[in-house]
């Protein structure tokens, strides 16, 4: 214990066994009285009913596109609440289709918001893990205030906050990104039994949490590399000599100085990791080729991926004939398809994993993205920079910054691991060129992985405490970084910092995950409470029920749809998700479609039909007919009256996610009108 003196700086002082306990203690209340103001989002619907599917009935078919570990251990907490099962019988169930199976069993077999409450607090655990990842990285790269810093940059974090208390794979794959990373820089640094284990089970544990583990690989060959190549010679202590049961409490029993024998040290490590990666998933998919087990396992389905996107649930065998061509009808190339099939014909993987490769290679396909008010199909380059730009608070930022600087400033921090350092860098760097690059542009939880790296840079700032004038400046960002905590609570998935104005602005520049997910069900319940005078016409971005959460409403336009009366188009109140007011995932609401003039013309031509009494003398099927484009008439009412209110300004707002525009029917009728819109061009129908 290093002795205190009057001039030992204050932050220096600090016992670390009080320090850690009380940001973790901080962080853990933030998370869970925060995630008790949440409804169930919408990816959590997927998870968590896989999760549960995994467990109790040994089926890896539902969420093809994630591997299981990380649902089934969420999910594993809720079992021992009481709870009701789905029969075979249910929606989705022999198709694998985890979006009416989910929906099935959280919402209309079950209360989903209270059986779901343990495996988020499971979640909480995962966070705090995450946590303590980065307060290990700091201290054994930078010392002991550097890592209080990074504990402390992480424990206030919005965005790790946002999805460390959801049932999602965004938090788990970030912490054993950052959990594989240090326990191979240690092994490379020191081999003991210990050390080799730690790395086995991180290693077998990441490729079992999403099909975007492989990224991994160039940061370990790198530090493989540098182990190799740098003149320091690996330690290792695999037998004791002292009878101590800690092995790395005992001086080292041996070195390998010699290059040779570092390869081949180093090559032993990579193919043990490689029989612990195979072992790891054989073993979590219960040693068995078929995605279910039981009598019909030959029979149920799997749900394949259509083109543009769009779920098709089908039979197996057609399952994997879509899947494994692309939207043209093509077989799919590359070497994640040529890996597949060669793997599918040996068996030489569990089918379910295999099949959520190819899932997942799709998937990537006829994704869209929102950026600056403007929805594109596929992918843009600039869509994660200026995510990570404008949701990571200003404070990180500048942390991060001087953190850099110190490696280079006036006033430096030495790196104590040059292996772990070398990890870290060439994770971030290789991670973000394949995700920036990506078509994938669903939000920017994305970036989670790379959070834990820059809270551990953000600790170096540390070094600039000794200087007298920047002392102040790091002091002043751990001040803002506290406040903006503060500010946001407890919505903390809607962050967006000053640059942009906050989460009042942020839907001009992202939507999706970044601001709505079918949140705020709980805060429109307490609105529904509040104005019982009012009925709510409701357009719906997520996966829950309303009418679970208490919620009388008529139904909009809504992404999955909630099997509500729909909405009569008259006066008022209409409360939109923010998603579903721009037409993210419904064309039909987009400005594209109602420019065009052929939509134009048969909405024209719907609107003159239908607003004369039906003519006389018609039969049964003309009748029948009538109706039946009626319905479609006045579903493309509801798709114009969004696409008209978001030159709207709302008359309040739900969260941060839901408008609330209160209409007369003078005002319903206005807005349905298309004199507004010129005619573009005179392309086919979308």
């Amino acid at each position: 214990m290093r002795p205190t003196t009057a001039k030992t700086p204050f932050w220096e002082r600090i016992p670390h066994r009080i320090a850690v306990p009380l940001m973790l203690a901080l962080t853990a209340s933030l998370a869970v009285s925060s995630l008790r103001q949440d409804s169930i989002t919408f990816d959590e619907t997927k998870h968590f009913a896989a999760g549960l599917a995994h467990l109790k009935m040994g089926d890896f078919r539902f969420a093809p596109d994630t591997p299981p570990l990380a649902q089934m251990l969420v999910a594993a907490p809720a079992l021992l609440m009481d709870h009701q099962w789905a029969d075979q019988d249910a929606p989705g169930w022999r198709q694998g289709d985890v979006w009416p199976f989910g929906r099935h069993l959280l919402f209309a077999i079950n209360d989903g918001d209270r059986w779901i409450t343990p495996a988020r607090y499971a979640m909480v655990v995962l966070l705090l893990a995450t946590c303590l990842a980065v307060y290990a990285g700091a201290r054994i790269l930078f010392g002991r205030t550097a890592s209080l810093l990074a504990l402390l940059c992480a424990c206030l974090s919005p965005t790790l906050l946002a999805h460390g208390r959801l049932v999602t794979t965004d938090l788990p794959i970030t912490l054993a990104f950052i959990t594989v990373l240090i326990t191979y820089a240690r092994l490379l640094g020191r081999i003991t039994w210990g050390r080799l284990l730690c790395a086995l089970v991180s290693i077998g544990a990441l490729c079992l949490v999403k099909f975007s583990w492989p990224l991994v690989g160039p940061p370990l060959i790198l530090m493989a590399a540098w182990a190799v190549a740098r003149r320091r010679p690996i330690a290792f202590a695999l037998w004791s000599s002292g009878g101590s049961d800690n092995v790395d409490d005992e001086g080292p029993e041996g070195a390998i100085g010699h290059r040779g024998g570092r390869m081949l040290v180093v090559g032993l490590v990579a193919l043990l990791s490689l029989v612990s990666v195979y072992g790891a998933i054989w073993c979590c998919y219960g040693l068995r080729y078929a995605p279910s087990s039981g009598g019909d396992a030959a029979q149920v389905g799997l749900t394949a991926q259509g083109s543009r996107g769009r779920e098709v649930a089908t039979e197996r065998q057609a399952a994997w004939d879509m899947t494994m061509r692309d939207s043209s009808g093509a077989p799919l190339r590359g070497p994640v398809a040529d890996f597949v099939r060669w793997a599918r014909n040996r068996r030489f993987l569990p089918e379910a994993y295999l099949f959520g490769l190819a899932f997942t290679r799709k998937t990537v396909e006829g994704q869209v993205t929102y950026s600056l008010g403007k929805i594109y199909d596929g992918g843009r380059l600039s869509y994660f920079p200026i995510a990570f730009a404008i949701k990571t608070p200003i404070a990180i930022i500048l942390l991060l910054v001087a953190g850099i600087a110190a490696a280079w400033g006036p006033v430096r921090l030495r790196c104590r691991d040059s292996i772990l350092m070398c990890g870290l860098v060439t994770f971030v760097v290789t991670y973000l060129a394949v995700v920036v690059c990506s078509d994938v542009n669903l939000g920017h939880r994305h970036l989670l992985p790379c959070y834990a790296p820059i809270m551990i840079l953000c600790g170096r700032s540390a070094a600039w405490l000794s200087h007298r004038i920047a002392r102040w400046m790091v002091l002043a960002a751990v001040v803002i970084l506290a406040y903006t905590n503060i500010s946001i609570y407890p919505q903390y998935l809607c962050y967006f910092n000053e640059v942009v104005g906050g989460p009042a602005n942020g839907h001009r520049y992202l939507l999706d995950s970044n601001i709505d997910w079918g949140q705020d069900l709980k805060r429109l319940a307490d609105f529904a409470r509040r104005h019982p005078a009012e009925k709510i016409k409701l357009a719906y971005f997520g996966s829950a029920d309303p009418r679970t959460y208490g919620i009388d409403c008529e139904m909009m336009p809504s992404q999955l749809g909630f099997g509500g009366t729909p909405a009569a188009l008259t006066a008022g109140t209409y409360v939109v998700s923010v998603n579903q007011l721009y037409g993210l995932y419904t064309r039909q609401i987009r400005d594209s479609f109602w420019q065009r003039a052929i939509n134009q013309q048969q909405y024209r031509a719907m609107s003159e039909r239908f607003s004369q009494p039906p003519p006389d003398g018609l039969s049964d099927a003309q009748r029948a007919e009538r109706d039946r484009m009626k319905q479609r008439f006045e579903e493309a009412q509801r798709w114009l009256l969004l696409n008209r209110l978001r030159r709207r300004v709302p008359d309040e707002r739900i969260g941060w996610s839901m408008f609330v525009f209160r209409l007369s029917q003078d005002e319903v009728d206005s807005l349905l009108s298309l004199a507004d819109y010129r005619a573009v061009d005179t392309s086919a129908s979308e």
